[in-house]
Order: structure tokens, then C-alpha cells, then sequence
């Protein structure tokens, strides 16, 4: 992926839009599905990254406008293109980010079975609640621990990482959170792929994310007869409608910069509990179900999401053209430095990559801040241990 890239994607861009200028949306959907192939075809094989964020694309994104599409919803080409652009934009600048291999050397399996069995210990006593940062410690060890990368490193580290997640899904899992679970279950995976001798090219795994998001939207309707509409009624095909009814209303919307920092500082500071953090901001998501919609209809706790690009169409109007460009180029700054200094803590980044391309800032800054922090906390805690244990030792 380099400059030729995106002067080809810029052509086909203007194709497309020279298409539906002439009256032929047909022509203009053909072009849109080479232009978002290529920009996949164009990911670099075995970056962590790129694969994490191409799911997102793809289930998220690409699928929606496909099935929409085929059915008949009008779906403004414009529209898509800006988001297939700053998707393109987004692959580009991370083009050169490379998952560090975090594996210690003398680093023991037991430490690695000692917290597996301390995790789900309190999984099962807290019923469930501390899944996420429980999840994520997993995942730190897991790349400690990992050193070969052959099969015997899959099934003893990962397998027992699986049987966490299938007593946590069994058991506790209220039926919330999919998004998350599949984030944190395919990281380790695409780790292990990583570093291993086993090559699988990024377009099957593309493929394979939508059809197993397909196959979990259609079990949450099994009653019904299987069909298109089926798909459309699942929460994870609706921020692509919302995103594109937000941005066919653009000009509805007032242009709102405090409103939009607060999105901003949640992203980063989500992990304050409101007790302490006051004047804590609401999430996009719930925001918008109060101005724009009939909170009669739903609960106090529902929310909607509207892809990363929403709440910019949102609070900042056509100045969004402007502005999330930039927001891109900061954030995947923000990105590099993780992985390069503070790669301990890049997985979780990494893990909410979908969950970024889903539901925008505040979504993203919920999950990753939460454990974050957490993580922080414990490797804090481990340096001062071991500093102690040195201390005794002399």
C-alpha cells in the first residue's frame, strides 16, 4: 500500500461519482465494490492492524452497503466513498505499524496457567462482571508466554484462553457485547498468525469474519425465516444506516465543537466513574437516541452507534471533511506510540480496532480506557514487586 495506491483509489473514485452524476447508480455500486476490494486487497499481509481494522471494515461497512443495496435503500454514494476514503486513509498511515513480538524469554508456562486459573476464579465469582479486564490481562500474558508460534503455542495458550470465553458466553454472557467478545477472541489468533509459519491471506479472513457475523446475527432471529431483511435487523448492520441518515442530514445539524470534544474526552478519559467525574459527558450513542429520537420507545440505557464517522457528521457538519482526516492522522500517532513504547498495553488497542469502525470515539475510548487503566494498574504493580523482591534479595 503506498502513493500509487491511493492516486488508483482516487481515480476510481471519481469513476464512481462520474457514474452517478450520469444517472447509473448500478454502475456507481460495481465501482464502489472494485474500489473497496482493491483498498482490501491492498492490506499488508500479517499486519495485526490492518486486519483488525479491515474486519470492522467489512462487516461493518462493505456488507451493509451491499445487502442495502440489493434490497432497494437508496444508499448515497457519496456517502460511501467518503467513508471507503477515510478507510483507505486510515489502512495507508498504518501501513508500517508492525505488532511487536512481546514473548519474554525463560518466561514460564505456570505463570501464564497460574493467572488462567486466578481469571476464571474471579469470573465465577463475580458472575461475570470483571470479564473485561480479566480478558485483557489473559491476552498480556498470552504474548508474554508465546515464544515458538507452532501448534503446541496455539492449543496451550490459547485453547484455555477459549474454555474462559466459553464458561463467560455460557454462563454469564446476558447476550450484550458480541462485538467485544469476537474482538478479544480474535486477537490472540491473529497474534499466533503473526509471528507463525502458517500463511492465510488477509482476503480469507475477511471473508471468514462475514460469514461467521452473518451466522451469529441470523441465531439471534432463528424464528424467523431466513432472509436479507433478517440481517438488517441486527444492531451491528444499524450504524450504517444511522451513519448514512446523519450524513443525508447534514445540514440539519448545527455545528457543535464542545459537543464533539466531549466525545473526544471520553475516548480518552472514559474510564472515570461518573462518581468522581461529575459533569461526565454522554456518550454519542445515547446522546443522539435523546435529541433525535423518541426516548419514549426505549430504555434509559439504550443507545445507538453510527460508525466512526458519525458523531463528526454529527457535531461538526462539512467541516467533518476536514477535521477527521486530521483526527486520523493524531489517532494513528497515538497508535504507533503504543506499539513501540508501550507495547504491553498495545493489544487492547488492537483488540477494540472493530469496535473503533463500529461506534466511533466514545465507544472505543469505553472499552479501551476501562482496561487500560486496569493494565497500567497491574504493570505497576508488578514492577513494584519485583523491586521489592530485588531489595530482599541484597
Amino acid at each position: 500500500m503506498n502513493f500509487y495506491f491511493l492516486i488508483l483509489l482516487m481515480i476510481g473514485i471519481v469513476l464512481s461519482l462520474f457514474s452517478l452524476n450520469l444517472g447509473n447508480n448500478s454502475l456507481s455500486f460495481l465501482i464502489n465494490i472494485v474500489l473497496s476490494f482493491f483498498v482490501l486487497f491492498n492490506t499488508k499481509e500479517k499486519n495485526i492492524l490492518h486486519l483488525m481494522f479491515g474486519i470492522g471494515f467489512v462487516f461493518f461497512i462493505l456488507l451493509p452497503y451491499i445487502i442495502y443495496s440489493i434490497i432497494g435503500y437508496l444508499i448515497s454514494s457519496n456517502y460511501y466513498l467518503v467513508i471507503l476514503l477515510f478507510c483507505a486513509l486510515f489502512l495507508f498511515l498504518t501501513r508500517n505499524i508492525e505488532v511487536l513480538n512481546l514473548s519474554l524469554q525463560k518466561y514460564p508456562y505456570y505463570k501464564y496457567t497460574f493467572i488462567f486459573f486466578i481469571s476464571l476464579i474471579f469470573l465465577i465469582a463475580t458472575k461475570g462482571y470483571l470479564f473485561i479486564f480479566l480478558s485483557g490481562l489473559l491476552v498480556l500474558f498470552i504474548s508474554r508466554g508465546m515464544s515458538h508460534f507452532n501448534y503446541k503455542d496455539l492449543i496451550i495458550y490459547v485453547f484455555p484462553y477459549l474454555i474462559f470465553f466459553i464458561i463467560y458466553s455460557v454462563f454469564y454472557w446476558s447476550g450484550f457485547g458480541r462485538l467485544i467478545l469476537a474482538g478479544n477472541l480474535i486477537y490472540p489468533i491473529l497474534y499466533w498468525l503473526k509471528f507463525s509459519k502458517l500463511k492465510i491471506k488477509n482476503i480469507y479472513i475477511y471473508f471468514s469474519a462475514i460469514a461467521v457475523g452473518c451466522t451469529l446475527s441470523i441465531l439471534r432471529f432463528t424464528e424467523e425465516q431466513l432472509s436479507l431483511d433478517v440481517l438488517l435487523k441486527d444492531s451491528s448492520f444499524g450504524p450504517f444506516r444511522r451513519g448514512h441518515d446523519i450524513y443525508s442530514e447534514i445540514e440539519s445539524y448545527s455545528f457543535n465543537l464542545l459537543g464533539f470534544l466531549d466525545q473526544l474526552s471520553l475516548m480518552i478519559f472514559s474510564f472515570i466513574p461518573r462518581e468522581i467525574w461529575t459533569n461526565k459527558p454522554k456518550g454519542f450513542g445515547r446522546l443522539y437516541v435523546e435529541n433525535e429520537m423518541d426516548t419514549t420507545i426505549f430504555s434509559e440505557e439504550h443507545s445507538i452507534a453510527g460508525l466512526f464517522s458519525g458523531d463528526f457528521f454529527y457535531f461538526l457538519n462539512y467541516y467533518s471533511i476536514l477535521i477527521l482526516p486530521i483526527f486520523l492522522i493524531l489517532f494513528v500517532g497515538f497508535l504507533k506510540k503504543l506499539n513501540y513504547r508501550f507495547s504491553n498495553i498495545n493489544h487492547v488497542a488492537l483488540i477494540y480496532m472493530p469496535t473503533f469502525v463500529w461506534g466511533g470515539m466514545a465507544s472505543f475510548g469505553a472499552r479501551f480506557s476501562l482496561v487500560c487503566a486496569f493494565l497500567i494498574i497491574w504493570l505497576i504493580m508488578e514492577n513494584l514487586v519485583k523491586k521489592s523482591l530485588i531489595n530482599v534479595r541484597h
